[in-house]
This record gives structure tokens, sequence and C-alpha cells, in this order.
């Protein structure tokens, strides 16, 4: 899955913005993971534009240009709703915490997993 930065909107006041240090306007990404949150909230992870750290951003921000699915993803639905659809490796509790920990085996799981979803045209 593929997506267009179309605007900016800030985490934290939910209002939109003129720029952002960790994205690029008109700039197509591929899509990670996809977090649905019960308030609703649909967020992509994306490598960011300033450093490429993997990072949350309000789905509302993108359009689709592709709506390939990776063939590595799969579902998880977390206590409280919350939905998850990533590679099955980066769905284990703990993974994220792992990773920006920069643990070794996360680190080598998410590069093997980013290559697939690169891959599958992700």
């Amino acid at each position: 899955m593929r997506v267009l930065c179309v605007k900016f909107i800030d985490p934290a006041t939910r209002q939109e913005r003129e720029n952002a240090p960790w994205l690029q306007l008109d700039h197509e990404y591929p899509v990670l993971a996809i977090d649905v949150l019960p308030d609703k909230r649909v967020l992509f992870r994306i490598e960011s534009a300033d450093d490429g750290t993997p990072a949350l951003f309000d789905a509302e921000m993108f359009v689709t240009t592709s709506t390939e699915i990776p063939g590595n993803w799969r579902a998880r639905v977390e206590e409280g709703g919350s939905l998850q659809l990533a590679p099955e490796p980066w769905l284990r509790l703990g993974f994220w915490d792992d990773f920006f920990d920069r643990k070794p085996e996360a680190l080598e799981t998410y590069e093997r997993e980013r290559a697939v979803i690169l891959r599958d045209k992700g």
C-alpha cells in the first residue's frame, strides 16, 4: 500500500499546519503498518523523511496511490479494541520498544519485514 502526503496535521493539536520536518508534501510513501484506534483514528506507520525512523502519522494527511496489501501483513485486535495490520513479528507485544531500544534482533526483524513490504510494492 502506498500513500501520497497531501497535508500536515500536528499530532498534539490535531490541527492542520503549514510544514512538518518529518514528511514531505506531495511525496509518496510505502505504508509499513496500520493502526486503527478505538477513537476511530487511523494511523499509518511510515518512515519519516527526516531520518527514516518508522513513525505513526494520521491517515488524514494522505490519499491512497496503491491499494496493494503486502503479503506479510497480519491482523491483531488488542484489548480495548485497537486493530493493527502489520507483519506478524511486529505485532509481538514489546516489538517496537525493542526496536527503539536498538536491540539487534528487533532491528534485523524490522529490516527483513520491511524488505518484504517494499518488494510487494508496499
